[in-house]
């Protein structure tokens, strides 16, 4: 069971991480094999007087507690890829609500129809699909036939969206509201700051 790490063997992976350098670069640094870098980091090998002192220069450059890292970091912010990335959000999210559209259509027309059936339906006799009236030239025999014709007719409108439409209507509005959450917090980032 290897031994946990003192503080002193942590020093070289803090002097490493702030450096930004790797264990063979700070073994050369130390003019010690690169192994022992991983050793002494690993708390395998306790640092001798000698590697600490020349570890020392590193380790006087550091700040007394490490800085927090800043929420939002430093530095001119390139633009040009975040309004690009912006522009695409906005297209893509008006053409993903022009996709609905045709959608939304269809279930305004259901809706409509679930509407006017029961008063549609009413004054018509039950009708049996399998079984239609015999056409004859009467005009009883036409009515009749008419009356199941039309029950049978309307008994197929949609009243609602069927499953797969309406699972592709919110896929659809769930794509078009992520990207326009996006395109929200890039208008946010790029927007100047205030004086």
């Amino acid at each position: 069971m290897p031994r946990p790490a003192n503080h002193s063997s942590s020093l070289f992976a803090q002097v490493r991480a702030y450096f930004g350098l790797t264990q063979h670069q700070l073994a050369e640094f130390l003019g010690v094999p690169g192994s022992q870098v991983s050793h002494l980091e690993a708390g395998r090998r306790r640092p001798s007087l000698a590697l600490l002192d020349a570890l020392a220069p590193l380790t006087q450059q550091m700040p007394d507690e490490p800085a927090p890292a800043p929420a939002v970091p430093e530095g001119q912010l390139a633009a040009g890829p975040l309004q690009e990335r912006l522009r695409y959000c906005r297209w893509r999210a008006t053409n993903l609500r022009y996709e609905m559209l045709p959608l939304e259509a269809r279930a305004a027309v259901a809706a409509r129809w679930a509407r006017a059936l029961p008063a549609l339906l009413a004054p018509l006799p039950k009708a049996d699909a399998l079984a239609p009236p015999v056409l004859d030239a009467t005009p009883a025999g036409q009515a009749a036939y008419r009356q199941w014709f039309q029950r049978c007719w309307l008994d197929t409108r949609p009243t609602a969206l069927d499953p797969e439409a309406l699972a592709q209507w919110h896929l659809l509005r769930l794509r078009a509201e992520a990207l326009e959450t996006e395109a929200a917090a890039l208008e946010k980032l790029l927007a100047p700051a205030p004086k």
